[in-house]
């Protein structure tokens, strides 16, 4: 639970305590939540003073309530946050072990089929487990992703083609806390030349065994021994939630801990090119 704070300021000595006091923890609540009467002297005090101040530490404990003069701070007690892969949510970006919305689903495959309808097959599987990511912050992974994926899709814009995909992050299950996170991709590859250029960029990039596994592909679906229907993006998004794959016929399999976006795919197959492209035929969805 995140503490909360009130502080109401009558003078600039006050604002100045408390100026010391919100610089010696971490920022845990927010300026909005801070009272100078009824004017701004307390934004205009704040603004002026710099970020890397260093007062002398005041003590707290867990619960407390610091005078100073006739303003005060109250601290609220709070769980102290665990790591990441334990926690729901981190800053803005949530924490999830599966794919949680059947309309995320039912979007990602509505893109693979709109990239056959559009002469864009997703002909090219890549699974991408860089060494260097179990040592990455969490926070870093996904900007790290979505670089490398558009590092990926460069060679087909350089021949003004576009980079049509369909991806999706996965880590390791049995491990639990993050570690073994790697990248599906699926992506149009029209021809073979821009084939081994997107290789020769992967194999230069990565170049320890087993970092990278590129292979053609088929979105054809293929019916299993047990009755349920596969295919390679049933494989992509095969980390959904029992409650996605309730009443359909497709395979599941519940996976680690990602931070941020879990899936996705580029924007001329995404929901919205979809909805206008029926809109366009008036094709019923």
């Amino acid at each position: 639970m995140k503490n909360h704070y009130t502080f109401v300021a009558n003078n600039s000595q006050e604002a100045e305590a408390f100026w010391a006091y919100w610089t010696t923890y971490e920022p845990p609540f927010d300026l909005e939540d801070c009272q100078y009467g009824q004017v701004s002297l307390l934004d205009d005090f704040l603004q002026s003073r710099q970020r890397d101040t260093t007062p002398a530490p005041l003590s707290a404990p867990a619960a407390c309530s610091i005078g100073l003069g006739s303003a005060e701070i109250i601290r609220r007690p709070g769980r102290p946050p665990g790591p990441w892969h334990r926690r729901r949510k981190v800053g803005l970006r949530r924490v999830s072990r599966c794919i949680k919305l059947k309309r995320t689903v039912a979007a990602l495959f509505d893109a693979a089929a709109h990239a056959n309808r559009i002469d864009r097959p997703l002909n090219l599987f890549i699974s991408i487990t860089p060494t260097e990511m179990d040592a990455m912050p969490a926070e870093e992974r996904s900007r790290y992703w979505q670089m490398l994926i558009c590092a990926i899709g460069q060679p087909l814009r350089n021949a003004g083609l576009p980079a049509t995909h369909l991806w999706a992050r996965e880590s390791c299950r049995l491990l639990n806390d993050g570690r073994g996170e790697h990248l599906h991709l699926l992506i149009h590859v029209p021809n073979r030349a821009l084939r081994r250029k997107i290789e020769a960029y992967l194999t230069n990039r990565f170049r320890q065994a087993g970092e990278v596994d590129m292979r053609p592909a088929s979105t054809a679906a293929k019916r299993t021994a047990n009755g349920r229907y596969h295919s390679v993006v049933t494989y992509v998004l095969k980390n959904m939630g029992s409650n996605v794959a309730r009443g359909t016929s497709l395979s599941y399999k519940l996976g680690g801990p990602i931070l941020g976006k879990r899936c996705g795919c580029s924007r001329d197959i995404d929901a919205k090119a979809v909805a206008e492209w029926r809109a366009r035929y008036r094709i019923a969805a």
